[in-house]
């Protein structure tokens, strides 16, 4: 069953939370921290949250994409002419 908007954004938000709640809990934690540390643990975190948005607006829309198929599959809908085939 596909998400609804809402429940998307609040996993991908409490998500995010998580992630700035270990990030600012290295950072007090790290009696040394230098800029370049950092930078490294936010490029890291980003890529992992950017993966994992991208993972599940992918998910979205296959689940969003299947519904409509099914939607059509049930109503008896024609399939859609896909053109001339060549050799005929």
């Amino acid at each position: 069953m596909a998400k609804t908007k809402a429940e998307l954004k609040a996993a991908l938000m409490a998500e995010l939370e998580q992630e700035i709640d270990r990030l600012l809990e290295w950072e007090s934690q790290t009696p040394i921290v230098t800029l370049t540390d950092i930078e490294t643990r936010v490029l890291a975190q980003r890529l992992r949250l950017s993966e994992r948005i991208a993972t599940e607006l992918t998910q979205a829309r296959a689940d969003r994409l299947e519904t409509a198929f099914q939607t059509q599959a049930t109503r008896g809908a024609r399939p859609r002419d896909k053109g001339k085939k060549l050799g005929q």
